[in-house]
């Protein structure tokens, strides 16, 4: 919730989880929420990913930064 709320501030930190592959369901979700276009090409990146469970967080997420 706090880097929801953190918005841009918190890419830099959120990046680099996705960079490292960790915790991506929760990382593409909050970048989702945060609604950051920006963002776009790396959901677009990880909505192609091997892990099923991934690839539908980035779905998501890209779902929620089109609500924006």
């Amino acid at each position: 919730m706090f880097l929801v709320q953190a918005g841009p501030r918190a890419e830099p930190l959120l990046r680099e989880a996705l960079r490292r592959r960790e915790s991506l369901t929760l990382v593409l979700t909050i970048l989702g929420d945060i609604g950051d276009r920006r963002v776009e090409p790396d959901l677009l990146h990880f909505a192609r990913d091997d892990d099923p469970k991934v690839a539908e967080a980035a779905r998501e997420a890209l779902r929620l930064l089109n609500a924006h």
